[in-house]
């Protein structure tokens, strides 16, 4: 049954990596297919940011411009939002989307968020466990097989743990990124884009939602792949 089953998730893991590979695709050709629908209001992206964080209270979060196209983020660390080459000086909806999204998440860092709190502290395990991962499987593998001991396997299936925070991230970040999305629409709904131009922000900021998806769900099946071969071949040992 083990066996069937890893062969079933093998098999979907290319379905997946094609799904996050059209998804990134889809975000860029939709951003381009509206980056040049300018605003009615004629107010570039970095305007609108700083007009939505004043609104918001957060006067002390400051602007910048980075290189790159779609590199734009928000650091709560540093309470800096970045904007990329493509989206700062734009006027067009698409940019200014884009713009309102990482305002999103800067509201919901003001407000405590808490799918964001939770990410925000996920972070730094993620990281460990990404460093850790191999050398306690390697040490959990060497421990099983010279000695064959319960030890081993406890520490084999730590690293499995570890392997796995990489999809519990994922699995918190979709909702985050949703949020701030809607955050961000509504905000724009109140007269900063006129009702006929909302619909091209949504459609750029939930093309942008599918690559998290994406992510999650590929992320999800090398993660559930692993767990199924660590089965295979530590249970028949046992």
């Amino acid at each position: 049954m083990v066996e069937w089953m890893y062969i079933i998730v093998s098999i979907l893991i290319l379905p997946g990596i094609i799904f996050g590979i059209v998804a990134q695709v889809n975000v860029t050709n939709t951003f381009n297919s509206f980056k040049d629908t300018a605003s009615s209001s004629g107010k570039t992206a970095s305007e609108v940011a700083r007009e939505m964080l004043d609104q918001a209270g957060l006067h002390d979060v400051q602007i910048q411009k980075i290189r790159g196209e779609l590199t734009d983020n928000y650091d709560p660390k540093k309470r800096i939002l970045s904007l990329s080459e493509s989206t700062y000086s734009s006027t067009s909806v698409a940019a200014i989307g884009v713009a309102a999204h990482e305002v999103g998440h800067a509201i919901q860092h003001k407000e405590k968020y808490a799918p964001l709190v939770l990410r925000n502290t996920f972070v730094p395990f993620v990281n460990f466990a990404s460093y850790m991962f191999w050398p306690l499987m390697i040490a959990g593998v060497i421990l099983n097989i010279l000695l064959y001991t319960s030890a081993g396997m406890i520490v084999i299936w730590i690293s499995v743990a570890l392997y796995g925070s990489t999809t519990l991230f994922y699995l918190i970040t979709v909702p985050v990124e949703y949020n701030a999305s809607n955050r961000a629409l509504a905000v724009l709904g109140r007269g900063i884009l006129a009702p006929e131009e909302l619909p091209y922000a949504n459609k750029v900021l939930r093309a942008a939602g599918q690559t998290y998806v994406a992510a999650l769900i590929t992320s999800a099946l090398y993660f559930l792949q692993f767990f199924l071969r660590i089965l295979i071949v530590f249970g028949r040992r046992d």
